[in-house]
Parts: C-alpha cells; sequence; structure tokens
C-alpha cells in the first residue's frame, strides 16, 4: 500500500488531464448530493404518495398536458398550466 502511496504523485504528474477529471466528477457528485440533501421540496416514491393520498387529503399539482389531465386517475389534484407557470415564476422573480 505504502508503495501505491509514493507512486501516486508520479502519476498525477504524468497524466494530469486523468487527475483533472477524476477530480472535476468528484466535485459534481458531492455537489449534487448536497443540492439534493438541502432542496426545497421532498421526493416521493409511489408506495408513499399511496399512502399519503390514502391517510391525508394532500393538495396534488398536476403539471401535464390537458389531455393527460382529463384522462388521469386522481381525482384530488389541480391543473396547474406549464405556460402560466413558468410566467408566475418569472413575475416573482423579477420582484
Amino acid at each position: 500500500m505504502s508503495e501505491i502511496l509514493h507512486r501516486l504523485p508520479e502519476f498525477a504528474a504524468n497524466h494530469l488531464f486523468l487527475v483533472m477529471i477524476l477530480v472535476v466528477l468528484l466535485v459534481s457528485l458531492v455537489g449534487n448530493e448536497m443540492s439534493r440533501l438541502f432542496r426545497g421540496y421532498r421526493e416521493l416514491t409511489p408506495a408513499a404518495l399511496t399512502r399519503l393520498i390514502n391517510r391525508e387529503s394532500p393538495l396534488l399539482f398536476d403539471f401535464s398536458a390537458a389531455p393527460e389531465f382529463d384522462s388521469c386517475r386522481l381525482r384530488l389534484t389541480s391543473k396547474v398550466d406549464r405556460a402560466a407557470a413558468r410566467w408566475r415564476r418569472r413575475e416573482s422573480s423579477a420582484r
């Protein structure tokens, strides 16, 4: 193990591009996991969504297209127009 550690600086100097790619990948992975931990919403699995619907009466928003919304099996959802949602988001961020 110590021989590997002794040869590691030589490898890094000889293969700088590979080491840079490794560092970028590691930083990207850590950044992705940190953003997942601190985001403002919670991701639900289908089983967790079913439990939530059966136990409580949640307010669900559906961003799907109109034909898909009309054929939807969930009757607790509220239809949200994508264009209106984008417009509201731009309007609120301009304030």
